[in-house]
């Protein structure tokens, strides 16, 4: 028994480094006095533990164990190196998480794969944005045509109106001219997620040309002028709150606009 679960570590150890393997990549890497055999069999057991996935011949990790490391892991750092008390705090797992980008183009390939796989929950999608983007990928609007989504902006400029009509078109529900108490927030299945931009005056006058002249351009330089703000490299910061009580709040305040 000893003997299997320090394969099963030294299984976890490897792919936890280098994925994904093969049954022989992954024997030929724990070097030790370890038969085929008896990887092959940890292998199957972690399998069916759900802490190894396996595509074709391939292995690696679960996903949804890591997070569940990671999870655990943080309650426990918390407990012993949080000294202070604060009375403010309700919540001490490990529910928030922050990335950093360089472009609103990176921003959204990171959000479209993660709303597509599930990562950010599915079915419904809340928002409160200052301004509607002009444009979905291809690859999300079958998502977003299942899915129940409400949206409050708070801008009314013709590129806000123009949106908007467009995004009607694919069952969204949109409100412009809105008055949210959030703004760059978007409120998925089980998740709110948060965007902030540090723009420089260069950008910043990007956006408001794009905005105000967009009825009065053609169709190339529209397209022109969209990918001047999405490949612009901007600094851009994603906090993701899945706190429950927060989730909550923010779908009944922008469902009550509506």
């Amino acid at each position: 028994m000893r003997e299997t679960k320090s394969t099963k570590s030294l299984i976890i150890a490897v792919l936890g480094n280098e994925f994904p393997l093969t049954l022989k990549q992954i024997h030929s890497r724990i070097n030790r006095n370890i038969s085929y055999q008896a990887v092959h069999k940890v292998l199957n057991e972690l399998l069916k533990e759900k802490i190894v996935d396996k595509i074709e011949k391939h292995y690696f990790l679960n996903k949804n164990w890591i997070k569940e490391q990671t999870d655990n892991f943080s309650v426990f750092y918390s407990h012993y190196f949080n000294t202070s008390y604060n009375p403010n705090q309700i919540d001490i797992n490990n529910k928030i998480q922050v990335f950093r980008f360089t472009s609103v183009k990176e921003m959204l390939d990171f959000m479209i794969l993660a709303y597509i796989q599930g990562e950010l929950g599915t079915g419904e999608l809340y928002a409160s944005v200052k301004r509607l983007l002009p444009f979905i990928p291809h690859a999300l609007i079958p998502y977003l045509k299942k899915s129940t989504v409400y949206i409050l902006c708070s801008g009314n400029s013709i590129a806000d109106q123009w949106t908007a009509k467009f995004y009607r078109t694919l069952g969204m529900q949109i409100k412009i001219n809105a008055k949210p108490r959030h703004f760059n927030s978007i409120c998925f299945g089980n998740c709110v997620v948060q965007y902030y931009f540090f723009m420089n005056e260069n950008y910043r006058q990007k956006l408001y040309a794009f905005s105000e002249k967009i009825a009065m351009n053609s169709s190339m330089r529209l397209m022109k002028m969209t990918a001047d703000l999405l490949y612009k490299n901007i600094e851009i910061f994603l906090v993701i709150n899945r706190h429950p009580l927060l989730v909550e709040d923010m779908k009944k305040e922008i469902i009550a606009q509506f």
